[in-house]
């Protein structure tokens, strides 16, 4: 009857049109329900093909292997699959071709991968007796070779193995303060080894049995391989991870700025002309202060800027007129008299300028692009190390909060030691020469162990360090005294676009978060495209 309900679908299918199904999306109903009834069959013909299976006098062998693992569960699990595609078929499937709305082809569409996911597992299941039957049989005949390729990978796991031990040692010795790190990183190795290592036991004890189990047997010699291409495939990541305990650097935020650009476009017309002969110019962008940025940006998309010819009537603030340095005649068609300018676009862009210090080498890069987020995340990390990667430090534990340029690096003994202040201030760190400009870049800072405990103890890892002045502001970063004073920093770009200023103006205010972009001024429409149009012909 179900049968008799799909062909009479099949039929409706067909004859509906309008609103209905395309003829790709009927041939992939007919797809997934072929494959299931296939699915359906193939289940059919492998358990008929296993209860023959077992019937035949060479199984005996075999018998406890199926008993003891339910080969049975193969075949209901598979059933149990087409089952549930049925299912799915029956309550999701066939209302919804009756109704044939092509509206509903996202809910059909996902009911029938449904269908074919259990199709392919019902066939899939199907085959597992038979697999597990012919491994055994494959065991049954071979195991003592088998067993000899399993002694020879497990040898290549031991010399792997001891090849990474050598540099894992070394490594300890180097990084004493990272040994414990480096040992669990390695201990996956000598996981696999000692599991390897078992299981080729077994296999050995087992083929000496009277009965011997070739399940234990054949099982145990695949994990030796399994264990053997994984010990090769980590080796080398892993040995790469530890040579860049070797490496050290920061990258420390040197300088910002935004780049403020304004494009006009213009529209002219011939007015003598009884056709329609407007066309539309866009000119370069140009980049302008923040201050004329900031006045486009706020006006609305409708402004006409100026109209007229040679020399346009400006309809808006002069000086910012002026500002765009507009040649009116340029590309101008010849035979129009009239036009006028609007805003094409305003957009800002973003940079930053990083000091990379690595191995005790310090170069400066240039302009890097980065997006508005990135921009605005690092607003107030002037003078900061924004990522620092210590000697000794595992590649993905790289300190990525921003912190005090080499704070990251206080306590390690590869950059310095701790001294006691003769003034009774307490311990400080004291950086080895080639590591002194840390304490240089904000003019001469020493880092306190108080201080330098803080940092470690709450925010490493977790959160940008600005550390408290005197005054309760911030110590280090854009809001600092210590950055905004520096000779480094008081020359930067950032401070000649005003940056300073309107940190000042936030610590003012009481304006200063974790978001604060104040320099950020996103304060128009950042695309206009199009003009309000011309007035002519």
């Amino acid at each position: 009857m179900r049968y008799a309900h799909w062909t009479l679908v099949l039929c409706l299918f067909a004859l509906v049109g309008c609103g209905g199904y395309s003829k790709e999306e009927k041939k992939s109903v007919e797809v997934a329900k072929k494959e299931l009834d296939d699915a359906k069959a193939y289940v059919q013909t492998q358990k008929a093909k296993y209860e023959r299976t077992k019937a035949h006098e060479d199984f005996a062998v075999f018998v406890r292997y199926a008993e003891d693992e339910n080969w049975d569960k193969f075949f209901q699990d598979a059933s149990s699959e087409v089952i549930h595609a049925q299912g799915v078929y029956g309550k999701e499937i066939l209302p919804v071709l009756e109704r044939n709305d092509n509206k509903e082809w996202n809910q059909l569409n996902s009911n029938l991968t449904r269908i074919r996911t259990s199709s392919r597992n019902a066939r899939d299941l199907a085959k597992k007796a038979f697999q597990r039957l012919d491994f055994l049989r494959e065991v049954k005949k071979n195991a003592p070779e088998m067993i000899k390729k399993a002694e020879g990978e497990f040898q290549q796991v031991v010399t792997i193995v001891e090849d990474a031990s050598v540099v894992t040692e070394k490594a300890k010795t180097d990084h004493v303060d990272s040994a414990k790190e480096i040992g669990s990183r390695f201990a996956i190795l000598t996981k696999w080894q000692d599991e390897a290592g078992k299981a080729l036991a077994t296999s050995q004890v087992e083929i000496k049995r009277e009965f011997p189990d070739y399940s234990a047997i054949g099982d145990s010699t695949v994990l030796v391989s399994s264990h053997l291409e994984a010990v090769k495939g980590h080796v080398p990541k892993y040995k790469e991870q530890i040579a860049h305990l070797y490496e050290s650097y920061s990258k420390i935020l040197e300088d910002m700025k935004v780049e403020y650009c304004v494009q006009v476009g213009r529209t002219s017309w011939d007015n003598s002309s009884d056709f329609n002969t407007e066309n539309d110019y866009t000119y370069p962008a140009k980049q302008v202060s923040e201050e004329v940025y900031t006045y486009f940006a706020g006006l609305s998309d409708s402004t006409v800027l100026a109209t007229g010819s040679s020399s346009p009537r400006v309809k808006i603030n002069s000086k910012m007129w002026n500002a765009l340095g507009i040649s009116p005649r340029a590309y101008w068609p010849s035979s129009h008299d009239d036009a006028e300018w609007w805003i094409s676009n305003v957009s800002e862009k973003y940079y930053h300028r990083y000091s990379i210090v690595s191995a005790g080498e310090q170069k400066t890069t240039d302009w890097v692009a980065v997006s508005e987020d990135v921009y605005g995340k690092h607003w107030e990390d002037l003078g900061m190390a924004i990522l620092t990667k210590p000697f000794g430090v595992f590649e993905d534990d790289v300190i990525e909060e921003a912190s005090p340029p080499g704070m990251a690096l206080v306590g390690n003994s590869k950059y310095g030691e701790w001294k006691q202040d003769s003034g009774g201030g307490g311990s400080f760190w004291e950086f080895y020469g080639k590591y002194q400009f840390y304490s240089m870049l904000l003019g001469g800072n020493r880092y306190y162990h108080s201080e330098w405990d803080t940092w470690n103890r709450d925010y490493r890892g977790r959160g940008a360090y600005y550390g408290v002045g005197s005054n309760g502001y911030t110590r280090y970063g854009t809001y600092s005294d210590r950055v905004a004073s520096s000779p480094r920093y008081s020359k930067s770009t950032f401070a000649s676009q005003g940056g300073f200023k309107s940190a000042a103006s936030d610590v003012k205010s009481g304006n200063f978060n974790a978001s604060r972009t104040s320099t950020v001024r996103g304060a128009g429409a950042s695309a206009r495209g199009g003009g309000p149009g011309g007035s002519g012909k």
